[in-house]
């Protein structure tokens, strides 16, 4: 019987063997999860550092040549008067209800689209987006080349303005239009006023 006790024991030891190396096992998992948090954050990095590279590339198609600030500064300081004054004189033509002299401020290639009864449309429906007008100020220009499948539509070299259009009573209005040259001078191809002053009191 004494023979039989030593042998025992190592049978015991041996079932205990395993269990002791399943508490070991967690410890891979664990480095495992830390390695996967960090590819996560290795892949995130490289995601964003793709979307921002992606987007220089995409800015410098979309300006020509990649030209420097100071020649966007020197264009719209340039262009900015002649462009506002053009505007200008459309607004006072309106205000005159002078359809005839406002039609005549629209390129020849608008007015293949725009015929004058629409200009006395406008003054007739929609009077109120010039009575009272004082003053504009052109505060965005962008110019890029545009193509229309429309021939009779503005084609080539079209620059598109923002700004403010100012009323009595200091009511005020936001305006786009989109302006070309003809011939050296600002011609209006349309003007587009939002109904809503911005500045109601």
């Amino acid at each position: 019987m004494t023979d039989e006790l030593p042998q025992s024991a190592p049978e015991t030891q041996q079932e205990n063997l395993p269990v002791s190396s399943n508490i070991v096992s967690p410890h891979p998992s664990k480095s495992n999860k830390k390695n996967w948090i960090l590819s996560g954050i290795a892949t995130s990095i490289l995601c964003c550092f793709s979307i921002i590279c992606f987007m220089v590339v995409k800015l410098g198609i979309f300006i020509p040549n990649m030209v420097g600030v100071d020649k966007f500064a020197t264009e719209f300081a340039t262009e900015k008067e002649p462009i506002e004054s053009v505007l200008h004189s459309y607004m006072k033509y309106m205000v005159a209800k002078d359809a005839e002299s406002a039609y005549a401020l629209i390129s020849p290639q608008a007015q293949k689209q725009i015929k004058i009864s629409k200009i006395q449309d406008i003054l007739s429906n929609n009077y109120v987006l010039f009575e009272g007008y004082q003053s504009l100020s052109v505060y965005s220009i962008n110019t890029g080349a545009f193509v229309n499948t429309n021939p009779d539509a503005s084609q080539g070299i079209i620059t598109s303005v923002s700004g403010i259009i100012t009323y009595q009573n200091d009511i005020q209005r936001t305006f786009s239009s989109t302006v070309e040259k003809v011939n050296g001078k600002w011609q209006i191809a349309d003007v587009y006023i939002t109904l809503s002053p911005i500045n109601q009191k």
